[in-house]
């Protein structure tokens, strides 16, 4: 700002009527958000997209702990949301089966009953992958008890390798499997 646009400035400032320079001088200044402000740190973390939580956001201890929470609440949300679409999934794919097997199958009605299981399907796939993203955020951080699972890439490296935690058996549906207890054994 050179001194000729600071003068300028001043002098239409003063120009004003003293009624509103008054005001003005007056009024109260903003305060500006506290690192340390609770309620400021949580909408931070509320509002902070997944790809921007990183080992740099432990900044002070209230920091870490609502980094942690915020994480905790986002992975919990977003495996929840996952089973969900699971079983709504689920749901269509009966739906669709009973009515190819039961009715007489009319082309825009099976389109309708295919075109709303396909849907769901990319649902739980995108559920799928936003859960990833929380994870790796959790690994990024650091806070790797957030996980819980002995292996900590367990599910990014079944997002990786394309597969499903829900086709996926679990560890005791393959251990009954390898006992000769089939009827253990559940799929899909």
């Amino acid at each position: 700002m050179t001194t000729v646009t600071l003068y300028q400035d001043i002098a239409s400032f003063l120009s004003e009527s003293p009624e509103w320079v008054e005001n003005w001088l007056a009024s109260p200044v903003k305060k500006r958000p506290s690192l340390d402000d609770p309620t400021f740190t949580v909408n931070f973390f509320n509002n902070l997209p997944i790809k921007q939580f990183d080992k740099n956001l432990k900044i002070n201890r209230d920091w870490y702990k609502e980094c942690v929470r915020e994480l905790r609440e986002r992975r919990k949300y977003c495996i929840k949301k996952y089973w969900e679409s699971v079983e709504e999934r689920k749901k269509a794919k009966k739906a669709l089966d009973k009515y190819w097997e039961t009715e007489v199958v009319t082309n825009s009605k099976y389109k309708e009953y295919y075109d709303k299981y396909h849907n769901l399907n990319d649902k739980k796939y995108n559920n799928f992958m936003d859960w990833i993203e929380v994870d790796r955020a959790c690994l990024r951080c650091g806070f790797l008890n957030l996980i819980g699972h002995e292996n900590l890439n367990y599910y990014i490296q079944m997002y990786e390798d394309g597969l499903d935690p829900y086709k996926v058996p679990s560890l005791e549906a393959v251990e009954a499997w390898n006992r000769g207890n089939i009827e253990d054994f559940k799929e899909d």
